[in-house]
C-alpha cells in the first residue's frame, strides 16, 4: 500500500505533544514542580496560621488552590504547547507541508520525501499507536512515522495490513482514542 500526503505544522505539534505526554522524564519532572509549589506554599500558609490571623489565613489558602488548580490545568499546558510550537517551527519549519509518501513492501516501509529515500524494516517497530486524528509507527529509535487519519481512506483495510505486520512482528497495537492535549 502506497500513501502521499503532506504534513502540516499542526500534525507535528500534535504529534511532539503527544510524544512528551508519554515520556517518563518530563511526568517525573510535571510531579516534582508540583510537589515543589505545594510544599512551598504549605510553609508559606503556615507561616501565615502561626500569626493567628486565621482571615489572612483563609484568603491566601483559597488563593493558592486557584493559582495552583491553574496552574495544574492550563498554564503548564499551554506553555508546553508554546515551547514545542516555537521549537517545531524552528527545528521542523523545512518539513511543514512538504510530501512525505509511505510504501508499504513485503519486509519494510520505504518513506520518502523532500529528496530522501529510507527503508524501515519492520522489526525496528516497537509500537503502533492510534489517537484520535492520528496513526503513529514508533520506532526502536525512538521516532515516529506520522500518519494522519484524514489521508487514509479505506481504514480498515489499513489497520488490516497492520494487523498482518503485527502477527509477523511482534509489536504493541495501543488504542489511546480518547487522548487530548
Amino acid at each position: 500500500m502506497r500513501y502521499q500526503y503532506n504534513l502540516s505544522e499542526q500534525d507535528f505539534l500534535i504529534h511532539t505533544l503527544y510524544s512528551v505526554s508519554k515520556n517518563p522524564s518530563l511526568k517525573k519532572q510535571t510531579k516534582r514542580v508540583k510537589l515543589f509549589f505545594t510544599i512551598l506554599f504549605v510553609i508559606f500558609l503556615f507561616v501565615i496560621y502561626s500569626q493567628n490571623d486565621l482571615f489572612t489565613f483563609i484568603i491566601a489558602a483559597l488563593t493558592f488552590l486557584f493559582l495552583y488548580s491553574f496552574y495544574v490545568f492550563y498554564l503548564y499546558k499551554y506553555f508546553l504547547k508554546n515551547n514545542y510550537e516555537k521549537w517545531n517551527k524552528q527545528n521542523l519549519g523545512i518539513r511543514f507541508n512538504k510530501e512525505a509518501v509511505l510504501d508499504f513492501k513485503d519486509d519494510f516501509i520505504e518513506t520518502s520525501g523532500m529528496d530522501i529515500k529510507l527503508e524501515i524494516k519492520y522489526d525496528a517497530i516497537e509500537e503502533f499507536n492510534e489517537i484520535p486524528d492520528y496513526y503513529y509507527f514508533k520506532l526502536k529509535t525512538n521516532e515516529r512515522l506520522i500518519i494522519p487519519k484524514r489521508e487514509i481512506h479505506n481504514k480498515e483495510s489499513f489497520l488490516e495490513m497492520v494487523e498482518n505486520i503485527q502477527t509477523h512482528y511482534n509489536f504493541t497495537i495501543t488504542k489511546e482514542l480518547d487522548w487530548k492535549w
